[in-house]
């Protein structure tokens, strides 16, 4: 087990902002606490496709705009640190290996977990939402050839 706790207050502050993004339409994928033992600290992981379409950056503006109108509207009651919070593409790893272990569907659930997944050791998660890997991305269609116009 891991060696710092996840308290109650974070796992309920994590719950909540996941729901404030869903009520944002802010499209999540997975989002789940992992240990991590370099800092002995947890970490809210939320992954997107926002990651990918508008970059990381792109993606912490609009969770920092859910994430502010969640504590506003808290009355003190939301205590989580931004900082706490790291974005990341549907396509990473983590995620990924995740999603082939444990689904919880597109609502948000409370399943812990703790193993190995392909050589990759999670010594502690507390997983909301994970689903299958993500599908890849449409292609585009190319637009038809045109055709020179014949001169006679």
């Amino acid at each position: 087990m891991a060696a710092a706790t996840l308290v109650d207050r974070d796992i309920k502050d994590g719950r909540s902002l996941i729901e404030q993004l869903d009520k944002d339409k802010f499209p999540v994928t997975a989002a789940f606490w992992l240990y991590e033992s370099d800092s002995d600290s947890w970490r809210l992981l939320i992954a997107s496709p926002v990651v990918e379409s508008g970059g990381t950056l792109g993606a912490y503006r609009r969770v920092d705009r859910s994430f502010s109108r969640l504590k506003e509207r808290s009355a003190g009651n939301f205590d989580l640190e931004f900082t706490r919070v790291k974005m990341i593409s549907p396509r990473d790893r983590l995620p990924t290996l995740l999603g082939r272990a444990v689904q919880t569907g597109p609502g948000i659930g409370s399943i812990k977990f703790s193993g190995v997944l392909q050589e990759m050791w999670i010594e502690d998660a507390y997983i909301y939402r994970i689903g299958k890997k993500p599908a890849a991305q449409p292609r585009l269609k190319k637009p038809a050839a045109r055709t020179a116009a014949r001169h006679p």
